[in-house]
């Protein structure tokens, strides 16, 4: 399953509220009281959860209309609404799909057509004056009678294929133990039932030696007894198990380390309950998993966000295993270049009252919204570096601008040999570098990536050195000064061999005066028109080589040596 839409209507601060999900890793952000738990809870009392706590009641509905009915509203006679999409794919909710066929009701003949993927519209209305809710369920365009609605419903909920984490309460409040083996293949089960004979003989022989021993202890006593020592059964059908994690020479219970370790080992061992669950369910039983965490970033060093966050991204994906994530940090919000992934909720306000919660636009040039939030910034160098937050490489090497990077692109050609530039990731220009006085967001994408090196003009080097220094950023080894500290080349086309600029120059004397022009906006164009025409010659007659290269060389050996330490 995976959901596609899910539209709610009075249900606490959802008043009126349509949700499109369109990606495998959905991150649900605002601020605190915004209605991000009450669209989890919802999604949970559509679907159920599973759960190892027993006082978890999710398998019946929680909710009713005199409780949680919309405050604010003076007419409560429409019902609490709850509509959800789900597409459901033929090879993977082969179960669930072939349950549904069995409420349809079809023509004498007539077969259900086969696709590669299904529309199933799950609906919940809870009246005021009805103690029971009102279910619909629509397969693509059929929709099923009440009965099979609610069989269909029922199938669904007890399927254990939403799994609920919520990193707030990592502590084990009932249950003993950390999660169960319960979904076993053909060959498991023979295999265990061999090992769980042996098991049983064993313990009827030390059952046997235990019933003399007592019954001779028992026997000193005035009044006799009839012992005899039973062993239950062993079925095996549920086998609890305990986590530790390995230091060393050491395993230590998950329970002994610190709250960050165990959320993030807990989270996972979700997602192997959600990937054991997809792999190994039979055809009858098979539909995929959903899993929703509550604030996975909980307990968590920054560090340790970024790289939890781009696993449980990959995972989403790897697995097409659908996560839905609320969340306060900018780490764990979706870097697909789908900014419908992060979907950002925020409140309406009547007469300074918090009022309906509402789906705030992040697509176009809102992209920035939700990582504006969560940073605690609204900075205008958002734009300029919006491919960076969405880059998925590890490795980022940030230039001031389209000319840097065009100039860096060339020298990863293979034909440099070892001079190349040598580091598997992606380079970017940041526009500026005013960029980098954004300290916030400069600290964000260091501690995002494994691997940030920055580059930048030479003689912009007086204008971000305090902003550097305060992220103790270090000369040489995180950022690079471009350039040769010589009049006119404190840039990167300071590297260029002098026969560059002698040709562009000759067949542009008027551009080059107009470059030296007292119109400072006049000569900042012709300056600009000359740097691109440097570089169109650079690229038209450059050779691998020292003649060319020379400069830049030195730049890339300084550059290969920063990513190789990091």
């Amino acid at each position: 399953m995976k959901i596609d839409r899910i539209c709610i209507l009075n249900y606490k601060t959802l008043e009126n509220i349509d949700i499109p999900i369109n990606t495998y890793y959905t991150a649900i952000c605002g601020k605190n009281n915004a209605g991000k738990s009450s669209l989890i809870q919802a999604i949970r009392t559509i679907l159920g959860s599973e759960s190892s706590d027993p006082f978890d009641y999710s398998s019946d509905f929680e909710v009713t209309h005199k409780t949680d009915f919309t405050k604010w509203k003076a007419e409560k006679i429409d019902p609490i609404s709850f509509c959800l999409y789900l597409s459901l794919d033929k090879s993977l909710d082969t179960g669930l799909i072939k349950f549904i066929e069995k409420f349809l009701k079809k023509n004498e003949g007539e077969i259900v057509e086969e696709k590669d993927h299904y529309i199933l519209q799950i609906s919940i209305k809870f009246h005021q004056d009805k103690s029971n809710p009102e279910i619909g369920v629509q397969f693509d365009e059929d929709i099923l009678d009440d009965f099979g609605s609610r069989e269909v419903l029922s199938k669904i909920r007890t399927s254990k294929a939403l799994i609920f984490h919520n990193s707030t309460e990592v502590a084990r409040r009932y249950s003993p133990y950390h999660g169960w083996f319960d979904d076993f293949t053909e060959n498991e089960r023979i295999s265990v039932k061999s090992k769980r004979e042996i098991l049983q003989k064993e313990f009827k022989k030390i059952s046997d030696r235990h019933k003399k021993d007592l019954t001779d202890l028992l026997g000193r006593l005035s009044e006799k007894y009839d012992i005899n020592l039973t062993v239950p059964g062993f079925s095996f059908e549920k086998v609890p198990y305990e986590i530790s994690l390995g230091e060393k020479d050491f395993d230590i219970p998950l329970d002994n380390w610190g709250s960050g370790t165990k959320n993030r080992t807990l989270i996972l061992k979700s997602l192997f309950n959600a990937k054991k669950f997809l792999e190994t369910s039979e055809s009858s039983r098979k539909i995929a998993p959903i899993v929703l965490i509550e604030e996975p970033e909980s307990f968590l060093h920054p560090s340790a966000q970024a790289e939890f966050g781009k696993l449980l991204q990959d995972l989403a994906t790897e697995f097409k295993i659908q996560i839905i994530t609320t969340t306060h940090s900018p780490f764990i919000l979706s870097n697909l270049d789908d900014p419908t992934a992060n979907i950002l909720l925020d409140r309406q306000f009547d007469k300074k009252k918090p009022r309906a919660t509402i789906k705030v636009e992040t697509t176009g040039k809102d992209w920035k919204k939700p990582f504006a939030l969560a940073l605690g910034i609204d900075s205008p160098e958002f734009d300029n570096i919006r491919s960076v937050f969405f880059s998925t490489s590890n490795s980022i090497l940030l230039v001031e601008g389209e000319t840097d990077k065009e100039y860096l692109e060339l020298l990863k050609d293979e034909r440099h040999g070892k001079h190349k530039l040598d580091f598997d990731g992606e380079i970017y220009s940041y526009g500026g570098f005013g960029t980098l006085n954004s300290t916030v967001m400069l600290k964000f994408l260091i501690e995002k990536y494994n691997k940030l090196v920055i580059t930048f003009d030479l003689d912009a080097f007086r204008h971000v050195r305090k902003s550097l220094e305060s992220l103790r950023l270090q000369d040489e080894k995180d950022f690079f000064k471009v350039g040769i500290d010589s009049g006119g080349k404190r840039a990167i086309e300071g590297l260029l061999p002098g026969n560059i600029f002698n040709k562009v120059w000759s067949a542009n004397t008027e551009l080059v005066q107009q470059s030296q022009s007292d119109n400072k906006e006049e000569a900042e164009s012709a300056k600009d028109r000359l740097k691109k025409l440097y570089l169109d010659e650079f690229k038209q007659n450059a050779q691998p080589g020292e003649e060319y290269y020379g400069q830049f060389y030195k730049l890339t050996a300084k550059l290969n040596k920063a990513f190789k330490n990091k």
